[in-house]
């Protein structure tokens, strides 16, 4: 499963592995968790692995836009919400 995510600090949409999502973390607030990596590549080939977060990942405050099943519809959530 995937989530389509809205940043709240500033307007990024992005779909995430639903296991990167903090659904009302401690303090109640959606959160992801978001990887290092500096390459488009590297990125995406985490997503696509559904790659576990590690406790080296920040957290981001987000707002959950809708749920999908596979990383095909990806793109087309994406650009349903931009």
């Amino acid at each position: 499963m995937f989530v389509v995510v809205k940043f709240k600090e500033g307007s990024e949409v992005e779909a995430i592995p639903e296991s990167w999502l903090c659904n009302n973390c401690d303090d109640g607030v959606d959160r992801c968790f978001w990887p290092p990596y500096r390459t488009t590549a590297k990125f995406l080939k985490a997503i696509k692995k559904a790659e576990m977060p590690s406790t080296t990942w920040k957290t981001y405050e987000v707002i959950v836009l809708c749920h999908c099943g596979e990383f095909v519809f990806y793109f087309v959530e994406i650009h349903k919400w931009t």
